[in-house]
């Protein structure tokens, strides 16, 4: 038996420094997944009032409002990859304006002119097991915390995984898209994505013919000819993306391990005791 508890992060910064900073547009929950996940130096993205603005010392030395919103856009989408493999489905905001801020913290915009729910929270499971003697022990389960920040700062400096994150944060992923994915870690690992057991031969042979095949995906594959035969059950677009995201989840774990969760024994019944157990408050 297990019981949740849910433990509503609050860690924006909300505060607007003199400099550069790229004012961002979209639905207001991956906004907040966002400002949640990204406050380092290197990229941040803060909540004032009702407004989000993404800021990093990359924008410090520009001198021009175009290359603001190009470097802005770029480390945007860096952050949307990493918030697609942390959260799944992430739907990327835009940058809408480009802000210089003084002392004063005066704002001046630049303009270029030319839903579901979600929820997104730490989760601390408690769990009982039963030990050797039959007594019940009562585990509180953290897992690790979020990683989208640490991908980000691994894209920083491999532009392998920067591709592969600015792909897979993109609004609406295709089938060229994926196996571009596919490639990208395919020559980064070759065989380890296989002897590691990130998957199997099998699993990434129907992805591939899947791709491939005209017969199989139509106008959305990767070849016009008829020369890759359709695999007997086609992979479906939502599984191949999901292959996609674990497929760079394993690799960038190869790289930098995630913390392994904490465990805290809080309570030890007797044999035969079932008592439940309540929500931590």
């Amino acid at each position: 038996m297990s019981t949740w508890t849910v433990i509503w992060p609050s860690r924006y910064r909300e505060r607007t420094d003199a400099g550069w900073w790229a004012k961002l547009a979209g639905e207001d929950s991956y906004l907040r997944d966002l400002a949640m996940h990204f406050n380092d130096d290197d990229l941040t993205i803060i909540v004032e009032g009702d407004a989000f603005y993404l800021g990093s010392t990359d924008l410090n030395g520009l001198t021009n409002t175009d290359e603001v919103r190009a470097r802005a856009a770029a480390l945007l989408a860096v952050a949307c990859g990493a918030a697609e493999l942390e959260l799944g489905h992430f739907r990327p905001p835009r940058v809408a304006a480009v802000v210089r801020v003084d002392e004063s913290r005066a704002k001046q915009h630049f303009i270029n002119v030319s839903s579901e729910l979600r929820l997104h929270a730490d989760i601390n499971a408690r769990v009982e097991r039963t030990r050797e003697d039959g007594s019940v022990e009562v585990v509180d389960v953290s897992p690790p915390g979020p990683r989208a920040d640490e991908w980000a700062r691994l894209a920083r400096a491999n532009p392998d995984i920067e591709d592969a994150l600015v792909i897979l944060g993109r609004s609406e992923l295709r089938w060229h898209d994926l196996y571009h994915v596919f490639e990208i870690v395919e020559a980064a690992v070759g065989e380890t994505m296989f002897s590691a057991g990130w998957v199997t031969k099998a699993a990434i042979e129907r992805f591939t013919r899947t791709a491939n095949s005209r017969r199989a995906i139509g106008r959305e594959a990767r070849h016009g000819h008829d020369r890759f035969a359709a695999p007997k059950r086609p992979l479906p677009l939502g599984e191949a993306r999901s292959l996609s995201v674990a497929l760079v989840r394993s690799w960038l774990d190869s790289i930098s391990p995630p913390a392994e969760q904490r465990e805290r024994v809080i309570e030890v019944r007797p044999p035969g005791d079932r008592a439940s157990t309540s929500p931590a408050a």
